[in-house]
């Protein structure tokens, strides 16, 4: 693993998962519409055109999974928050870090993790505040979970059977990326076209499924099963 440090500027406060903004985290939908403006320009922009490739498909990719892991898991009380996998990619960063937009929380926009805490609310000038606390699962249950399945206990007893779906889900989303709305304009022919497979290849890796035998260990999907097992949402 190619251990690049990209700059992160956290700053403290307090995180309330209560409330909620009125306008709410920023978190496009629309997977054709994604774009460069979705990550603080000054940490990817200190990175060369290869690794701001990589660094930005893989993140986006777990931005993907915090779109479709929620509708699988937030009933249950379970508030997925995106980047476990990102200190164990090719190019370590720090997912919260790098990206303007939010996924992932209640709601798939970053609701309950993300709210109020001084992050962007739209493409609009950008707010330093970064959340101040280590990704984790947005959950802390007491003791040993119920095998029922309810608010604080598992969801499943298999961790693919809530992570696959959202993964798959994820991919069929990835396939609309313009990977060139990503890159850095100065970049043509075939510079550009390194960068998109550079790009697509890392977005690939981050939604990688087992189950399917792809190699895994760059993806969201294990970091994430890893988390949701330490959590006590599943046992396998």
């Amino acid at each position: 693993m190619r251990n690049l440090a990209v700059s992160l500027f956290v700053s403290l406060g307090f995180v309330g998962l209560s409330a909620c903004s009125d306008s709410g985290p920023w978190s496009p939908s629309d997977p054709a519409k994604f774009d460069r403006g979705m990550f603080h320009e000054d940490k990817i922009s200190t990175l060369s055109a290869d690794d701001q490739a990589y660094v930005m498909g893989h993140a986006i990719g777990v931005y993907l999974m915090g779109k479709t892991l929620p509708e699988q898991v937030a009933d249950h009380g379970y508030y997925y928050r995106p980047g476990k996998s990102s200190p164990h990619a090719e190019i370590y960063y720090e997912w919260e870090g790098v990206m303007r937009a939010r996924s992932g929380g209640s709601d798939g926009n970053g609701g309950m993790i993300f709210d109020d805490v001084g992050i962007d609310t739209g493409p609009s000038p950008e707010n330093p505040n970064n959340d101040p606390f280590d990704p984790g699962t947005g959950d802390t249950p007491d003791g040993t979970p119920p095998p029922d399945g309810d608010d604080c206990g598992i969801i499943l007893h298999d961790c693919e059977g809530f992570l696959d779906p959202a993964a798959s889900r994820a991919s069929d989303m990835a396939a609309l990326v313009d990977a060139t709305k990503f890159a850095p304009a100065d970049l043509s022919g075939a510079e550009l076209d390194r960068f998109a497979d550079i790009f697509e290849d890392a977005l690939e890796e981050s939604i990688a499924q087992a189950t399917y035998g792809e190699w895994d260990g760059h993806s969201e999907v294990a970091w994430e099963k890893d988390a949701a097992k330490a959590a006590g949402r599943c046992i396998d």
